[in-house]
Formats: structure tokens, sequence, C-alpha cells
């Protein structure tokens, strides 16, 4: 498997932080703002504890810490994950480390051993298992749009 190695003490799972403009519902105040002090606190700590930003859905604050980003519902247009849509701007801006495809997405080095990280992005089925290689990896994780199995 020639997949992207990286070492850190872990992932640090940022959920589906909803990036729009439009507040959804009766939130108050100003939303969008709202959630980019979230993100920005999220890849600070994330970069404190010497860990990986996942995020499980998603948007220059994105260029300085290049957090790994699974695809989800809102990054697609009439359910595709089209050139146009934000997810693959910031991905061909060379921003993010996008997780569009369906399997094992990285091995990451922790102090404890090797761990496989994969990922099923939204509409991509979630495996029941995993045969990973005896004795390579200590954990296997897989994150999905809304969950980790």
């Amino acid at each position: 498997m020639g997949l992207e190695k990286v070492k850190a003490n872990g992932l640090f799972l940022i959920g589906d932080p909803h990036i729009a403009s439009t507040p959804p519902g009766q939130r108050l105040g100003d939303f969008a703002a709202d959630v980019l002090d979230k993100l920005e606190a999220c890849f600070e700590r994330a970069a404190e504890l010497d860990m990986i930003p996942l995020i499980l859905d998603m948007i220059g604050l994105f260029g300085k810490y290049k957090p790994f980003v699974l695809v989800g519902n809102h990054d697609k247009y009439q359910a595709r994950f089209t050139p146009d849509v934000s997810m693959a701007v910031l991905d061909a801006a060379g921003v993010i480390n996008l997780i569009s495809e369906h399997g094992p997405a990285l091995e990451l080095e922790t102090p404890q051993g090797l761990v496989l990280v994969g990922a099923s992005p939204d509409s991509t089925p979630i495996p029941k298992e995993f045969d990973r290689e005896d004795g390579k990896y200590i954990k296997v994780v897989w994150v999905t749009h809304h969950n980790i199995s």
C-alpha cells in the first residue's frame, strides 16, 4: 500500500462544522465567523497536542494547518463530487488533504505504534470488517461522514 505516512500523537476529529454564509434554523449572531473561530480553535488545539486534524465534512485558514478532510454530502453538487464545488477548489489550491475515495487513507505514526486510518466518504459503504496486515498496525480507525467506526 502506498499511503501517505503521517507522524502524530493521534487524530483530532472535527464533526461536521456546517460552513455556510447563511445560518441554519434560528441561530443568531455572526454564524460564519463563529464557525471559523471554532475551526481555528480546533486546529490550534490539534497542533498543541501534535494531532492530525480530520474534518468529517466541510471549507485561507486551512493552508496553515492543511487538515485531512473527508467528503460529505454538503460537498457535492447533485450528489456528485465535481471540480466546481468548494471542497474541490480547496483541494486544487493545495490547502487540504482531501479524502474522496473509500478505503485506506493514511498511516498514522503514533508514539504507541502505526495506525491505519480508513475512510468512507458520503454515500460510500462502511466495511463490516477490515483485514489488516498482521503485526503492521496496532489499530485500524475508520472514519465516516457522520461517525467513526
